[in-house]
């Protein structure tokens, strides 16, 4: 087992006591030595997104030998700011550990009714805090599966442990630079695929547009909506609702009109309605 003073971790991190089981389950991460596309950031600016400063990413599409994703979301989007990232620990060249969190939320699959409403809740919370914030950054998720989230066993709280796959875009870099369409919104396209966690979606258009719905979209499809398949599964984490609620209907037409709506911008507002509806059925109302 490598020791994780190796991996660049802190020294006072050094001593705490990591499981061999956490260590390699969910702390290890191998990050490629280039962007490659696959994620990174559109627009110039970046830190200043947190108290805590950050690296400014290269204009999308760029490459680094530093281990992007973590590096940037961690320092830019700390967690201990209210983020949902897992807490960055450390980093030796391409080797990044992030801290344990706890189980998958594929664990949750089977979980009792009210747990897995409140995880709903709480990633379609997630979707709004990625896509709206003040800090004016949309965070794109462009991987979204059961396996890219965990649940902490003492606070219940949702955190995206895999964020390999996420795109930053700068808002007010956008509204700067106007390229053309900026100001109308953006409706992804739903994907029925015969593959499991399927998303389409448009680097180009993402980086280009101020009104997104893309994360939205991912979370219903991949996770809450009958749409939703993974490890041979269907129906998502909201399968198999009381009857008193299956039987009212409103659940599973947010959920649908979420995933793949059949109005114009239908989505945006399928979306809002179902943070709310979610937020009562669980309790958290605020």
């Amino acid at each position: 087992m490598f020791a994780p003073g190796y991996l660049g971790i802190p020294s006072d991190i050094k001593r705490q006591n990591i499981q061999k089981s956490q260590f390699y389950r969910t702390v290890l991460k191998l990050w490629p030595a280039n962007a490659d596309g696959r994620s990174g950031g559109c627009g110039a600016r970046l830190s200043g997104a947190g108290a805590a400063g950050g690296t400014s990413l290269p204009p999308h599409g760029g490459g680094t030998d530093a281990p992007l994703d973590t590096l940037s979301r961690s320092h830019s989007f700390p967690s201990d700011e209210g983020w949902p990232f897992a807490k960055y620990l450390g980093a030796c060249g391409r080797m990044v550990a992030v801290n344990y969190v706890g189980e998958e939320l594929w664990s949750y699959f089977n979980a009792p009714w009210e747990k897995r409403v409140d995880l709903a809740w709480q990633l379609m919370e997630i979707a709004e805090q990625l896509t709206n914030n003040d800090f004016e950054f949309a965070l794109y998720l462009l991987d979204v599966s059961f396996d890219n989230f965990a649940v902490g066993p003492r606070d219940g709280k949702v955190i995206i442990v895999d964020a390999e796959n996420v795109l930053v875009a700068d808002k007010r870099f956008i509204r700067q630079n106007k390229p053309e369409n900026w100001d109308v919104w953006y409706e992804s396209k739903f994907d029925d695929c015969d593959k499991e966690a399927c998303l389409s979606f448009s680097k180009e258009i993402l980086c280009a547009r101020v009104t997104v719905d893309h994360n939205y979209y991912a979370i219903c499809q991949n996770l809450l909506s009958r749409h939703a398949t993974w490890r041979g599964t269907s129906g998502g984490l909201l399968h198999d609702p009381p009857a008193e609620i299956a039987k009212d209907g409103r659940l599973e037409a947010l959920l649908d009109e979420c995933a793949n709506p059949k109005k114009r911008y239908g989505r945006f507002q399928a979306a809002k309605e179902l943070r709310e509806y979610l937020a009562q059925l669980s309790n958290n109302v605020r």
